[in-house]
């Protein structure tokens, strides 16, 4: 038998994150989302991938996005990090990954300011592929027939 953690290291082998385990273990929802959203955007041409447990997931990012851009931005402008962000985890692993980036905050700035959020992800995360995450999927979904597997 085939456990779901070796079939994906197997079919999609990326296994590095963008966005440290203190952000990604926070339980406070807030905290934890803005810190990643922050992270996913300082270090967006390196995303290949976009993981959530449901699609529900990734609707409710690209909506945090919507309302909370601006103030990711000022964050990346200015390297400070939002106050409301209080866990002194994150706060301690931020502090090494967010430094003043006006360039990038223009960035954010230009793509969220007119409120056009189709294509959002392509067009923020370049190297993000639609076809490779289908890709993905329906080789899961074909090995997951023939195979038995584990969760």
């Amino acid at each position: 038998m085939v456990t779901m953690k070796e079939l994906a290291l197997d079919i999609y082998p990326y296994n590095v994150y963008t966005s440290p385990n203190e952000t990604i273990l926070c339980v406070d929802s807030f905290q934890s989302m803005y810190s990643q959203m922050l992270c996913g955007i300082i270090y967006r041409q390196e995303v290949l991938r976009c993981g959530a447990v449901f699609a529900s997931g990734l609707v409710l990012a690209i909506k945090f996005l919507t309302l909370h851009w601006k103030q990711l931005a000022h964050d990346i402008e200015t390297g400070t990090l939002n106050p409301k962000i209080t866990d002194p985890n994150i706060r301690a692993c931020m502090s090494k990954i967010l430094k003043p980036d006006r360039e990038l905050a223009q960035f954010v700035t230009g793509q969220c300011f007119e409120g056009n959020w189709e294509g959002i992800i392509t067009r923020g995360w370049m190297h993000f592929s639609i076809e490779r995450e289908e890709k993905w999927w329906k080789e899961c979904l074909i090995r997951t027939s023939v195979i038995g597997i584990e969760s």
